[in-house]
């Protein structure tokens, strides 16, 4: 689906239309206090092709980030974010580059990747994408323990369900 660039622009509006029509909902939290919220668009930024030059990923994050914030009503917090994912990937795909490293054209994606391959790029990239929301959100170090709990219980709700968008979308069989 996200082999071309036909593709990648309608996965950009299916994924923005899911995040802000259905995703923006699902939230988790106990006396007023939110503790994991569901993110999806970082799928959009992590599916993009390995080989893709890092500063277009960033002008892609901040242009899917701008669009989510307008609807949220939040000045910007996840463009931040998406930018500051969009800036790790290069470092996060070198990190976790197979033995052989990567073909020309491979995406990130199941079907080219496997699954321990994807379960742990999805994780590592979802970790970083919500500290830099929840730090953007936040805008201060005092409540790190909060922070840090927020962090890993939105990546981990986030994970599970890029899991299944990555079964229901980009598994070949």
């Amino acid at each position: 689906m996200i082999r071309t660039n036909l593709g990648r622009v309608v996965f950009f509006i299916l994924i923005w239309a899911l995040q802000v029509l259905l995703f923006r909902y699902m939230t988790l939290g106990w006396e007023g206090t939110v503790y994991a919220q569901v993110f999806i668009y970082p799928l959009f930024i992590l599916s993009l092709p390995i080989r893709m030059r890092p500063e277009f990923v960033m002008l892609l994050g901040l242009i899917l980030g701008l669009s989510i914030d307008f609807v949220y009503l939040s000045p910007g917090v996840h463009a931040g974010a998406l930018v500051a994912l969009a800036f790790f990937r290069r470092y996060l795909l070198n990190f976790i580059e197979p033995r052989n490293g990567y073909a020309v054209n491979d995406l990130p994606v199941l079907s080219d990747q496997g699954m321990g391959f994807i379960a742990t790029y999805y994780a590592l990239g979802l970790i970083l994408h919500c500290f830099w929301y929840f730090v953007f959100d936040m805008f201060t170090f005092q409540s790190f323990i909060e922070l840090w709990i927020k962090t890993i219980f939105s990546a981990g709700f986030s994970w599970f369900f890029l899991l299944i968008i990555q079964f229901l979308f980009f598994y070949r069989r």
